[in-house]
C-alpha cells in the first residue's frame, strides 16, 4: 500500500477508529490518543496490507487492544496509588466564616441562572461530572454543555461580583 492509499484510508477509516475509543473511554482526549497510536501503527505496517479490507481489520484490532491495554494501565495506577485524602484541612474560625459566607453567595448567584444552567453547573460542580457525561444525561452535544459552562462561570463571577 503507498502513502496515498494509506493517507485516503486513514482519513476515510479515522472516524470509525475514534467511535471504537470513545465507546470505551468516554474521553475525547483518551480515544484522540488512541486513534493516533492505531493509525502509526497501521503504518508501520501498511506495506503488508492488500487492501481496504485488511486497513479496516486490523485497525479494528489494534484500536481495540490499545483500549483495552490503556483501562489495563489505568486499573494498575488506581490500585497502586493511595486514594487522595479527603479530610478538609483544619482553618481557623474566620476561614470557616469566610468559606460559608462564599457558598451562600455562590448558592445565591446559582439560584438566578436559568434552570437549565443552574442543572448543567450543578451536575458539574456538586455532581463532578465531566462535559461528556452531563451531554449524555441531558441528550445534548458536549460543545453544547462546554458553552453553556463557559457562559456560566461568567455569570457567576459577574453576579458575585456585583455583591461584593
Amino acid at each position: 500500500m503507498n502513502p496515498d492509499e494509506y493517507s485516503r484510508l486513514a482519513q476515510q477509516h479515522r472516524p470509525l477508529l475514534a467511535k471504537i475509543a470513545l465507546r470505551f473511554f468516554s474521553d475525547a482526549e483518551a480515544a484522540e490518543d488512541i486513534v493516533q497510536d492505531t493509525l502509526l501503527r497501521l503504518w508501520l505496517v501498511r506495506e503488508r496490507m492488500a487492501d481496504a479490507n485488511d486497513f479496516c481489520a486490523l485497525g479494528t484490532r489494534i484500536a481495540k487492544n490499545l483500549c483495552v491495554n490503556e483501562w489495563k494501565r489505568r486499573q494498575i495506577r488506581n490500585e497502586t496509588e493511595p486514594p487522595p485524602d479527603t479530610t478538609p484541612a483544619p482553618c481557623s474560625t474566620d476561614e470557616a466564616v469566610e468559606m460559608s459566607e462564599n457558598k451562600r453567595l455562590l448558592q445565591w448567584a446559582v439560584s438566578r441562572l436559568p434552570r437549565s444552567e443552574q442543572r448543567i453547573f450543578r451536575l458539574w460542580s456538586e455532581e463532578r461530572l465531566g462535559v461528556r457525561q452531563i451531554a449524555d444525561v441531558l441528550g445534548i452535544k458536549p460543545t453544547t454543555v462546554s458553552n453553556t459552562l463557559s457562559k456560566v462561570k461568567r455569570k457567576l463571577l459577574h453576579l458575585i461580583r456585583s455583591q461584593s
